[in-house]
């Protein structure tokens, strides 16, 4: 039984909040006083009012944020690009709009990844992201095997110049592969 008003932040013990107990799993309504720092909870990561405010549940994907703990953690929109939740590296998603954090906006086999397909090039360093990992006429492509979105992605001067269910394949063997 709690008497006390007074919030202690515990991760692993059961703490008094105005008078009920509350246990780390359940910090929705626990007092922040320091910001979204003092919601360590997954599902409780937004501290509602800032500073001084009481710890709710993040923010859904594409909503508005500050910083990643105002986004649902439980969610595949944990992380805050551009003011909004978006998926991260290694997030699953099911369209490119699903993801968003630094050069992960690319929706590949489900999952947010990586991506320099179509990016300009000088060298092979240039092109260090995800499949296209070579520099063919300025152009960052994919070799044969490499996982692809668009026959554009697919010019590494291999001989796999087709996009054949996500795979770089050669046109023979394009058939094969649908």
């Amino acid at each position: 039984m709690c008497s006390s008003a007074v919030v202690i932040v515990v991760l692993s013990a059961t703490v008094c909040l105005l008078g009920t107990a509350v246990t780390a799993q359940d910090q929705c309504g626990q007092s922040c006083p320091y910001g979204n720092n003092d919601c360590p909870s997954a599902s409780c990561s937004k501290c509602k009012g800032g500073f001084g405010g009481i710890c709710e549940k993040g923010t859904p994907c594409f909503s508005a944020c500050k910083d990643n703990r105002d986004c649902d953690q439980t969610s595949p929109c944990t992380q805050c690009w551009m003011g909004k939740c978006t998926s991260g590296c290694g997030a699953p998603c099911s369209l490119d709009k699903d993801c968003g954090a630094p050069g992960c906006n690319v929706c590949i086999a489900n999952q947010c990844q990586l991506w320099s397909c179509g990016d300009t090039c000088t060298t092979n360093a240039d092109c260090r992201w995800g499949s296209c990992t070579t520099c063919s006429a300025g152009v960052c492509t994919a070799k044969c095997g490499a996982i692809c979105k668009a026959t554009a992605d697919c010019a590494a001067g291999d001989g796999c110049n087709v996009c054949a269910n996500g795979i770089c394949a050669s046109e023979r063997d394009e058939g094969l592969l649908a």
